[in-house]
């Protein structure tokens, strides 16, 4: 029996040590291509968040296709979403290989939103690096020098598409994500430079926001001939519709019904703030729509606060008495269009006081239109028997001037027009967060009469259509749009060195009474 034959394999020896951590170098290897793939896994195992069915969806396209677009509501998840695919994206690809652009419209959508969330991301998962704040943040590698691997800029840092193209010609990567966000706000140029930078096979670009006006390039990814994955996320589709599973807080997170219900009540169904930011759609804009949605988010996006501090201004105000409409006051100064106050089922001897705490304000240098058909009669005769500086706007009355009774209607037509053109030469600024104001100016209509006039739609006619009474977008109006009447009408008392009417200023008006009382002994 021939003896079996022994063969010797030599196996060499590795340095103490090398071996376990070439191993642990493999195995985290093997752990980073399994998430490649899977960004949803990665987020729950490394930074413990959940994402429910729509937020998959999107983390999953941006997997699967170069161009991914994303209209929504209000309250879906949108901004935790792009941040923590930028965590995941920074952290599945090798060091020093990967990058990431974010853009929104304003400095506050970058800053406060977006990349705080980003910062939450990072501190969950305990990932490498640090970032900055600052007007540019930055998210920088523990590698290589603190070398910048994220950053977000806005409109106002780059100014034109040479600009953008130079700031974004020195990124490269071959892994970049491109995140848009607020997508329907950023200008076509930036569209335009973000996409030079997302060129080979291995980048992606991810718009997102609300689809809140049309003809812009967000809507065109949303159209069926373009290339882009399209995921639409209106609230009907949210868990508290559906009754898809979730975490309690992340349920509490998201659109609920109720504030749907109260936005469909304020809004109304058919304004274009509704459809874009509870149905996701893009509003119908026709030609009747007196002030475009695009000029309306420029406004939102504007800032003329620093010119406004200088100037007193003028006041508009609507009245309500008792009903679902509201009492609303706004404030125009420069530029600067301010809700000063509003209230609702007050009577109107209340309403004349806190007119006259917001008069005094300005020790009658800033005068205030007021609304008189109906309820706001009397609050005018009341001001005007106290001497302050008001004026009586008729919305039925012939327009201003000869030339404007051939071309308007009456009065209400003549002011919104010139309240549009106002919103055409960029001089208005309005709080991106008063999405009442939004909705109402964004619903009106005009027609051209057959007499070719111009006639603005009625309060009347718009509830008719199922909308609210526009009383905000009214005092708005009235505030904006300087009237026959100047200051300089009036007796403007020289200002006090030290006021008895500081006691309302900023007071809750403990005595309205005594205030009047005291006016009336001054005899404005």
């Amino acid at each position: 029996m021939t003896p079996e034959t022994i063969v010797e394999v030599h196996r060499p020896r590795l340095p103490s040590g090398l071996g376990s951590h070439l191993r642990g170098e493999l195995e985290e290897v093997a752990k980073q291509g399994r998430w490649l793939r899977n960004p949803v896994g990665w987020a729950q195992k490394r930074l413990h968040v959940y994402f429910w069915s729509k937020q998959r969806e999107i983390a999953n396209a941006v997997v699967r296709n170069p161009r991914t677009t994303v209209r929504s509501a209000h309250d879906t998840g949108k901004s935790f979403t792009a941040a923590n695919l930028t965590a995941w994206w920074l952290s599945v690809h090798p060091i020093g290989s990967a990058f990431v652009v974010t853009t929104a419209p304003t400095a506050p959508q970058v800053e406060v939103i977006l990349w705080r969330e980003i910062a939450r991301a990072k501190n969950r998962g305990n990932l490498p690096g640090h970032i900055t704040s600052g007007t540019i943040p930055k998210w920088k590698s523990a590698q290589h020098g603190g070398e910048i691997i994220a950053y977000g800029r806005k409109p106002q840092d780059l100014k034109s598409e040479e600009a953008a193209a130079q700031a974004f010609q020195g990124i490269h990567a071959r892994y970049v994500l491109v995140i848009l966000d607020e997508a329907c706000g950023i200008p076509d140029w930036l569209w335009n430079a973000a996409e030079t930078i997302a060129t080979n096979r291995f980048a992606r670009v991810l718009a997102i926001g609300n689809p809140d006006v049309p003809d812009t390039q967000f809507f065109k990814t949303h159209q069926p001939d373009s290339a882009w994955k399209k995921i639409a996320i209106p609230a009907s589709s949210t868990p508290a519709w559906t009754g898809e599973s979730v975490p309690e807080s992340l349920m509490s997170d998201l659109v609920s019904p109720g504030w749907v219900e109260a936005r469909r009540a304020d809004w109304g169904e058919e304004s274009p703030i509704f459809k874009s930011k509870i149905m996701a759609e893009f509003p119908e804009v026709s030609e009747e729509t007196l002030i475009h949605p695009k000029l309306i988010q420029a406004a939102q996006q504007l800032d003329l606060s620093g010119a406004a501090i200088h100037e007193p201004g003028r006041f508009g105000l609507d009245v309500a008495r008792f009903g679902r409409n509201e009492t609303i006051c706004y404030r125009y100064r420069a530029g600067h269009l301010r809700e000063e106050f509003n209230h609702k089922k007050q009577d109107t001897m209340r309403t004349s006081g806190m007119c006259v705490r917001v008069l005094n304000k300005t020790y009658g240098h800033a005068p205030m239109a007021i609304d008189t058909i109906g309820v706001g009669g009397g609050v005018f005769d009341r001001l005007a028997e106290q001497g302050f500086p008001v004026t009586s706007f008729v919305a039925s009355e012939a327009p201003s001037t000869p030339t404007n009774r051939r071309r308007f209607a009456n009065r209400r037509a003549e002011s919104w027009w010139a309240f549009r053109q106002m919103f055409e030469r960029g001089e208005i600024d309005i709080d991106p967060t008063d999405l009442k104001l939004a909705a109402q100016i964004g619903s009106i209509k005009y027609f051209i009469r057959s007499d070719g006039r111009i006639i603005v739609e009625s309060k009347d006619e718009m509830e008719e259509r199922g909308l609210p009474s526009p009383d905000r977008g009214d005092a708005a109006m009235m505030a904006c749009v300087p009237h026959l009447r100047k200051p300089t009408d009036f007796y403007i008392p020289p200002k006090p060195t030290s006021s008895p009417w500081d006691i309302a200023i900023d007071s809750d008006l403990p005595s309205i009474s005594v205030l009047t009382q005291d006016l009336l002994e001054r005899r404005w």
